[in-house]
């Protein structure tokens, strides 16, 4: 018994990173190699903060992929006058406070002197430490005497012992967070390439499903040797508590995870485009390049195919979702000016807003059977509730701009929000039963009840002006896209806003990103196998205690 405990939790939690070859950056060995470096980067606040800095590479297209990996061809930096914090996470593996150097932070710069420091290129810096970050630290990037496939810039580093920022000797840290700053020093600021773990530790565990059989037969083994008679003594009904606590935790605790997708549009001067990102970060991928005014956007993800509007060409089209195949028009005639739209794949039906002509109306998937459904002079933004088959949709003119909804059918039409500033995107939270809305020129996300009761500020001061929304009632976050990029914020209003991407084209501040749509996860539930240990469990302590834990007569 104990050999099949120890293999389990030896599975689960195997403490070693994968071999791998070693690799030297700037000077250093890392002996774990690629592993040893970081894998995740956004910008959680600030602005002037650009990933596109380059020494002899190809400039990034998000801050993850200029941060990521071990290339110090690009790198992130920020333009005059820009201020920012830049959180970049290890997920593959941890920095351990070892002996020595734990960390190293590479930045690029002129060369210089080897051991050189450059004030100029100074930068501050902060250590997750368990679940809270620790004040920023300023560090000024030494010069390493070796070159970049730039001739004008060499690799200068940073070298940090965990234990300098008070960490206990083997505590492992997984994210850190860099504050970027124009110094004003001649130079504007630093210009960081690549981070690495000196002494790379694995990924914090989370429990797993060897975790619960481990745990099952730990209980078991102990009950076998006595060592629970405690539970004896109290009787079945203990023992029956146990199982149901042990059960309920197993639920808990292995329940999957599953990436969520942005699709958006990008309307810039020079960028026009329909492109996704994961939800966590990662590189730009852009489905469709080369049109002329993408507006609306969502997914039909049961037929793999992504829709949008086009405002210049009066257009929808389609494509596939996995690249292959032309682009589709689907609809063309009698547009004018179609803005947002959304999909009712289950009922062969597209929705969309006919701005120009002041309606909201459907066809099929394939555009054909175009119907009018209401009408809506202003109308941009619309969202669907399948489930109740109502629409909800921002309109108005001259006066207020307003939120209605109706049915699918036009019927049941009713104003449900009146605000005196411009309404954007809307986002519906069907599990909270809420509704959220940008208030693009005053900087501001509201949200209500879905008949429109209890409107409320949720985000106010944002640094951009809010366009399109998303919610993600799964993993609880809002999404909104502003010109340049996308936010997140958590819907229960803890934690900070993160930034999925930022730094894209837009023409102007109520353009650039000008839709988005998410494609959401399935509902979660628990792994088969992890319901069988569940299952198996319960069975196994409620026949020992019927069988062998009587109570006293």
């Amino acid at each position: 018994m104990r050999l099949i405990v120890a293999s389990l939790f030896g599975l689960s939690f195997a403490t070693s990173v994968a071999s791998a070859a070693s690799i030297t950056v700037g000077g250093f060995s890392f002996d774990a190699g690629e592993t040893a470096f970081a894998d995740d980067a956004l910008l959680i606040s600030g602005s002037g903060v650009r990933f596109s800095c380059t020494a002899g590479g190809i400039a990034a297209s998000s801050f993850a992929e200029a941060l990521s990996g071990s290339d110090v061809t690009q790198c992130a930096n920020v333009s005059g006058g820009g201020d920012g914090i830049v959180e970049v996470r290890f997920t593959d593996n941890s920095i351990a406070n070892g002996a020595g150097t734990d960390l190293v932070i590479f930045e690029v710069s002129g060369p210089q002197t080897p051991g050189t420091p450059d004030p100029r290129e100074r930068f501050e810096l902060s250590i997750l430490d368990g679940a809270t970050y620790s004040p920023f630290v300023a560090f000024d990037p030494v010069a390493t005497g070796y070159g970049t496939p730039d001739p004008t810039l060499d690799i200068f580093a940073i070298q940090i012992d965990l234990s300098s920022f008070g960490l206990a000797a083997g505590a492992q840290v997984d994210g850190v967070r860099l504050h970027l700053f124009d110094n004003h020093l001649g130079s504007k600021g630093a210009d960081i390439a690549a981070l690495g773990a000196l002494n790379s530790g694995a990924p914090v565990p989370e429990p797993s499903t060897a975790l619960l059989l481990g745990a099952g037969l730990a209980v078991l083994a102990a009950y076998r040797r006595g060592c629970l008679s405690l539970f004896a003594t109290e009787g079945a009904a203990r023992l029956r508590g146990l199982a149901v606590v042990y059960g309920v935790s197993s639920l808990l605790f292995t329940t999957p995870s599953f990436a969520v997708t942005l699709y958006f549009t990008q309307d810039g001067s020079t960028q026009n485009q329909v492109n996704r990102i994961d939800a966590a970060g990662g590189a730009v991928e852009v489905l469709q390049s080369g049109l002329t005014g993408p507006n609306g956007v969502d997914v039909d993800t049961s037929n793999g195919r992504v829709y949008w509007s086009d405002v210049n060409t009066n257009s929808i089209a389609r494509k596939n979702l996995d690249g292959t195949g032309a682009v589709e028009t689907v609809l063309t005639a009698g547009l004018d000016n179609p803005f947002d739209l959304a999909l009712d794949a289950q009922r062969d039906s597209l929705f969309f807003v006919n701005r120009g002509v002041g309606l909201i109306q459907k066809s099929t998937l394939d555009g054909q059977n175009v119907a009018d459904v209401v009408s809506a002079v202003g109308a941009v933004y619309l969202q669907l509730d399948i489930a109740a088959e109502k629409l909800y949709f921002n309109f108005g003119g001259s006066g207020p701009t307003l939120i209605g909804r109706a049915g699918f059918d036009g019927s049941d039409f009713e104003i449900i929000i009146s605000e005196q500033s411009v309404i954007g995107g809307i986002a519906l939270d069907l599990a909270a039963g809420q509704l959220y809305y940008a208030m693009r020129d005053v900087n501001t996300i509201r949200r209500a009840d879905l008949n429109g009761n209890n409107a409320e500020d949720f985000l106010t001061g944002l640094p951009e002006r809010p366009l399109d929304l998303g919610v993600d009632p799964v993993s609880g976050n809002l999404y909104w896209s502003f010109a340049e990029g996308i936010h997140r914020v958590n819907l229960d209003g803890s934690g900070q806003i993160d930034t999925i991407v930022s730094g894209l084209q837009g023409s102007s501040a109520v353009s650039g990103v000008s839709a988005l749509a998410l494609d959401l996860p399935p509902v979660p539930v628990p792994e088969p196998n992890t319901a069988f240990l569940v299952a198996w469990g319960l069975l196994a302590l409620a026949t020992y205690s019927r069988n062998v834990v009587r109570p006293a007569s």
